[in-house]
């Protein structure tokens, strides 16, 4: 299935694999650079007898339109946000669970810093880029090193 989605005044047809099955759960799932939403296709199996499943191929991978210019991390937090609204509207989702894998897990990130959303009830994220572990003494020692 392919919805269609806005991003910097370009419209992209996003493929996206979904399992709808009227259940109370719903998971969303983004893979990580380089791969595609049939990444998930195995676990897909397991989860869609309990949950509905959807796996989105980002913009630019897999079967989607491949990018006409360059997309930065707010750009791909924002063609989620649209793709999350459209599912919410459409079957009146309420408890979504995000499950992200590397970049798909970094998109999720940057999503929870940018758009508020109710219906989010958890997210998974997988050897995911974008959290950084810092003690405060290194932190305070690379901030005083670049003000010298």
């Amino acid at each position: 299935m392919y919805i269609n989605v806005s991003v910097k005044d370009i419209n992209y047809n996003v493929h996206v694999y979904e399992y709808i099955n009227n259940f109370d759960k719903t998971i969303f799932m983004l893979h990580g650079w380089g791969m595609d939403g049939s990444t998930f296709d195995n676990i897909n199996t397991i989860l869609k007898t309990r949950y509905n499943v959807i796996s989105i191929d980002l913009i630019g991978f897999g079967k989607s339109d491949t990018m006409r210019n360059a997309f930065n991390l707010n750009d791909y937090a924002y063609m989620l946000h649209n793709i999350l609204n459209y599912y919410i509207e459409r079957y009146k989702f309420e408890n979504i669970c995000f499950l992200g894998h590397s970049f798909g897990g970094r998109i999720i990130i940057k999503y929870l810093s940018c758009y508020k959303n109710n219906n989010l009830k958890g997210i998974i994220l997988c050897s995911s880029a974008g959290i950084k572990n810092r003690s405060f003494k290194k932190y305070y020692k690379i901030s005083g090193a670049k003000t010298r």
